[in-house]
């Protein structure tokens, strides 16, 4: 074969290639996410009718102590497997999505954009909660400590407070850390926060808990991880849940769904999240019981 032959033939192949590549490039069209939530009709907590009544202490502020036995939030679950099965998700947290890295394309080139790699799943847990706005009991705000801890020897939900030795209880809350339960930076299920609203007339760290769901919706808390991260809740409605009620129901019934339950997904399509609840004691004190007569559950939805 000649050279001019060969030649030829070379323009030929590169031809046909070009062709190949062109004839084969990809379309992609993104898919779209839809968002769940779940939830039962529940008693709203009621708007006030003067400043004054909307910022007073819900239950009293002596007397005998507001818990029964280690301070739990209500009488069920009353086993470490009653609470473990009131939610069957088993959340993954997720790392912070990563950012995109742009690629400045030469002269005559096509711009390609890449995806930088995703950092390693962090350790980190809560430890802290910033109340920035007024209440009641807390006229410049609050800096909560959050103190990670699962159920206590019961099966019930562990609450900081001085009958478990915790001396700084009024400026502590803990956060539901047992298997199954979400954290922050989740893309399902609930942060769930408990403390006590009061013991023996010293208001606690949850005190004005109803004011939040009642008077503060659209206002941002913040949550900082022991990293150093830092997510922001904006609140969206709070409600009350009776405990007789809720001892009725079984673990898997909407009351406790509504405190517990790890199956919903949150936030914007394309972008899922979990929610905060915070959860604390409230209503008519019952001295008999020693117990106020229902739960307080304040949701704030991820604004970051």
């Amino acid at each position: 074969m000649r050279i001019g032959d060969t030649r030829r033939v070379d323009r030929a192949v590169v031809l046909a290639v070009v062709l190949i590549v062109v004839g084969g490039a990809l379309w992609l069209w993104p898919a779209e996410a839809t968002r769940t939530q779940v939830g039962p009709q529940l008693a709203a907590l009621a708007p006030s009718s003067s400043s004054a009544s909307t910022r007073a202490a819900a239950g009293p502020t002596s007397g005998a102590p507001p818990t029964s036995r280690s301070g739990r939030l209500a009488e069920v679950p009353t086993s470490r497997t009653d609470l473990d099965r009131s939610s069957r998700a088993d959340p993954a947290p997720m790392a912070a999505a990563a950012p995109h890295t742009a690629v400045t394309p030469m002269p005559g080139t096509t711009r390609i954009t890449v995806t930088a790699p995703e950092p390693p799943p962090s350790n980190a847990v809560p430890a802290a909660i910033t109340v920035p706005f007024a209440s009641s009991h807390h006229p410049g705000g609050l800096q909560i400590t959050v103190l990670p801890h699962g159920p206590d020897i019961n099966g019930d939900v562990w609450i900081p407070g001085p009958e478990v030795g915790i001396s700084n209880w009024s400026n502590e809350v803990s956060w539901l850390n047992s298997p199954g339960f979400s954290a922050p930076f989740s893309t399902h299920g609930a942060v769930i926060i408990a403390g006590h609203i009061n013991w023996q007339g010293t208001p606690g760290a949850l005190s004005d808990l109803s004011e939040y769901g009642r008077d503060d919706v659209g206002k941002t808390l913040e949550m900082t991880m022991t990293d150093g991260r830092t997510r922001s809740y904006r609140i969206t409605q709070g409600f009350s849940i009776d405990k007789s009620q809720l001892a009725d129901e079984s673990p898997q019934g909407p009351l406790h769904t509504a405190i517990f339950g790890q199956t919903g997904t949150y936030g914007r399509p394309g972008h899922p999240t979990e929610e905060l609840r915070l959860v604390s004691c409230g209503g008519q004190y019952d001295p008999a019981a020693r117990s106020y007569t229902s739960n307080i559950v304040v949701i704030a939805q991820p604004s970051t």
